[in-house]
Parts: structure tokens; C-alpha cells; sequence
């Protein structure tokens, strides 16, 4: 619990301390020239440019009286699609991908407030959310730092920014939520000239992995996401450091696996059982222990090295279940109000019954069972699947799932 609150207090200070040291200017896009008035106007949010000639990227802001660009909804002819802003009243969008023209894009540019230095660490975030109507959903939306304007200024058939970008979605997977903000952070090292910051898909379409996402909007058959929330912070000026967090100890059922660590690109992270290496230079990584079993991080970020562990308690479903069948009984299962515990022909001892939630935390202890049954009340526990665990000091009796409906 301790290390849940510290992890809490982190991020709440980083998302407080950002504002005052972010060097993306105007970075929601929140203050603008003149109210948008169709689509293809980024250029009216102040220090927003569009960098090439075919593209159009969008601006959208609930200044607006029209229902092309007005936020949170928008519709125009057969399309409609609803989106508050991930903060503020305001967002830009840009098409990443299209099927019927080849690389098509479109980039958002700014100018940041001072050039980046050399060999120093900063972290970048964005955030990205599908368009309701967009018909298809792609990975590779990334940003690049560059020391001057990047631009295209050749007109269709080819929008395409040509730069391998520093920054992708850890893992670079498609992105296709059309109802939350997908989340986008890595760490950049400096080369210590850049000034301009560019955001959109850089890879080709032959390096673009997309699928049909959104069958209802065919008649858009392009990848069309909102941006939101842009940031990019001298890691050194975060509170308290981006120090490595290897995530809350957690439990899973023997055969499942479980992701630990943290969703950032370009963070040097190795990780250990006891002295021995598993993975390195990689923030996060999905594990499967068939034994409890504790992970260690180390985290080199310019040169500074910070660790952190995690315990992963594996539970041991199954374990003789069929010779316990006979002894021990739950009932009813799913359950609405009360659930019962019954041990028959069972020799009395001081027992433990725990539930645990999905993510392996304990949501209900009951201690020092000495009687043949039981029960369990639902109370404040949400519908869904848990994990029950029955045991003493010295060993688990009985381990398995319920349901609450």
C-alpha cells in the first residue's frame, strides 16, 4: 500500500509539475486566433502548423459554432463523432493512414520554447484517441525532434514525412480505442539542437500495420485520431526524478501472466531474478511465474541508475482440487449477496480464507476460521470474477474462483 501511494503521489506531482516546465507551447491547444470554423485550420491554435502541402490537419474547439469542429461532438453529412478534450475544451487531428492514397498524412509542428541540450534526457508524452467515424485504425504515430522545420512541400500523390521518428507508443501497437485517451510516452536524449517538435505517422504505408476497425464508417476509410496533451519535460526537473518502477506486487493464477513495469519507450531498463539477467532495455515486460517470485529493475536513464522490485504470488489453482472436492464446498457460485464456505470432514484448524481481484489485489480477509463453514457477504465487492485462497500459517488448503453477479 505504501508503495501504491508513493506511485499515486509521483505521477499526481508530475502531472502538476509539467505545466510550469513543459516546453511544448500551447501544448492543448487551448489558445487560438480565431475560433475554428471548418476542418483544415489548425493553423488558427496559436504556434500550430501544418508542415506539408497535401495534408489538413483539424482543429477542433468548443468555441466553435460549427458542428464540423466544435468539441466534444462533431458531425458533418453521414459522419458523427463525440470526444472531450483529454483536458481544456480544445484538440487538433490528423490522418495517419489511408487505404486509398498512397502515404497519406498529415503532421501537426510547433516550435519549442528553448533547444533541447546535448546528452540530456527529457520525457515526451502524448495523447491519441480514434476517431469515432474513422473507418480504419493503424500503429507508428510517433514524434521527431529536428533543429529546423520539417516540411514536404510537394503536393499528392505523397504527403509523406520522410524522418525516422524518436518517439512511438511502447511496443508500437495499432491503436484503436475510440472512447478512452491512448497514452504515448518515451524518453528522447538530446543531440542538443533540436527546436521543433513534429507529430504523425513517419513510416510508409508498406511499414504501417492497419486493420478495419470501425465497419460502420467504411465510407472513411482512413485512420483519423485526435491529438491532445502534448509534453516534452527535462527529466531532471520532475520532482523527485523519474525514478524505475517495477509496478505494485501483484498475484496470478498459475498459467496466467501478468505485465510489470512501466509503458515507456526508450527507457533503459534491465531486469533480474535474484543476480540473473532476463530482458534488458525495456520498461515494462509480461511474465509467468509458475512459483512466487520476485523481480528486480534497474533503471540507467542518463546516467542515473535506480532500482525497484516486485513480488508476483502465484496461485496454485487447482492443487489438489479433486481429493479436496469431497472436504470442501462453495455454494452458491456465482452469487449475488452471500456466498458459503462449507469444510467438510475437515480436521479444525486456524484458517485464512482471502479474496483477491483480477489485478491480484486483496479485496477481503477473513481470519482465524476454526469453524466447519463460512460465509462470505458481498457488500462493497463489484460484480466480476475473483480468486478465493483458503490456508494457514503453514500451507494452502484450497485455492479457486467465484463469480459475483
Amino acid at each position: 500500500m505504501i508503495k501504491y501511494l508513493l506511485t499515486i503521489l509521483i505521477l499526481t506531482t508530475l502531472a502538476t509539475f509539467s505545466s510550469g516546465q513543459n516546453l511544448v507551447p500551447n501544448p492543448s491547444f487551448e489558445t487560438y486566433s480565431s475560433c475554428p470554423t471548418s476542418m483544415g485550420q489548425i493553423n488558427y491554435a496559436t504556434s500550430w502548423i501544418n508542415p506539408t502541402v497535401g495534408g489538413s490537419p483539424d482543429y477542433f474547439n468548443a468555441c466553435s459554432s460549427s458542428s464540423y469542429v466544435s468539441v466534444p461532438s462533431q458531425s458533418f453529412g453521414s459522419f458523427s463523432s463525440f470526444q472531450y478534450a483529454y483536458s481544456g475544451n480544445a484538440y487538433a487531428a490528423i490522418v495517419a493512414y489511408g487505404s486509398t492514397i498512397s502515404n497519406e498524412r498529415e503532421y501537426l509542428q510547433t516550435t519549442l520554447t528553448s533547444t533541447l541540450s546535448s546528452g540530456k534526457c527529457y520525457y515526451v508524452s502524448f495523447y491519441v484517441n480514434q476517431v469515432d467515424y474513422s473507418g480504419l485504425a493503424c500503429n507508428n504515430i510517433g514524434a521527431y525532434f529536428s533543429p529546423n522545420p520539417i516540411n514536404n512541400p510537394n503536393p499528392a500523390p505523397s504527403y509523406i514525412l520522410n524522418y525516422p521518428a524518436q518517439i512511438k507508443k511502447f511496443n508500437n501497437p495499432i491503436i484503436k480505442d475510440t472512447a478512452k485517451w491512448v497514452l504515448v510516452s518515451g524518453i528522447y536524449q538530446a543531440n542538443g539542437n533540436e527546436l521543433y517538435i513534429t507529430i504523425g505517422n513517419f513510416n510508409t504505408d508498406n511499414t504501417t500495420d492497419s486493420l478495419t476497425y470501425n465497419f460502420s464508417a467504411l465510407d472513411c476509410i482512413e485512420s483519423y485520431y485526435y491529438i491532445d496533451n502534448i509534453s516534452v519535460i527535462p527529466v531532471d526537473s520532475i520532482f523527485g526524478g523519474l525514478n524505475a518502477f517495477a509496478g505494485n506486487d501483484t498475484s496470478i493464477v498459475i498459467g496466467d501472466s501478468v505485465f510489470i513495469g512501466q509503458e515507456i519507450s526508450n527507457l533503459n531498463c534491465t531486469w533480474y531474478i535474484g543476480s540473473t539477467i532476463i530482458t534488458n532495455s525495456v520498461s515494462g515486460i509480461f511474465v509467468s511465474p509458475t512459483v512466487t517470485t520476485t523481480y528486480i529493475v534497474e533503471q540507467n536513464l542518463c546516467g542515473v541508475i535506480t532500482h525497484d522490485t516486485i513480488n508476483v504470488n502465484v496461485l496454485p489453482v487447482g492443487i489438489n482440487e479433486n481429493s479436496l472436492t469431497s472436504r470442501f464446498k462453495l455454494f452458491p457460485n456465482p452469487f449475488t449477496n452471500v456466498a458459503t464456505f462449507q469444510f467438510d470432514n475437515f480436521t479444525k484448524q486456524n484458517c485464512t480464507l482471502t479474496l483477491f481481484d483480477l489485478c491480484g489485489q486483496a479485496v477481503r480477509t477473513i481470519k482465524n476460521i476454526t469453524v466447519d463453514k463460512v460465509e462470505i457477504e458481498r457488500q462493497n465487492l463489484a460484480n466480476g470474477f475473483y480468486f478465493y485462497k483458503l490456508s494457514t500459517d503453514k500451507q494452502i488448503i484450497a485455492t479457486g474462483k467465484l463469480a459475483i453477479e
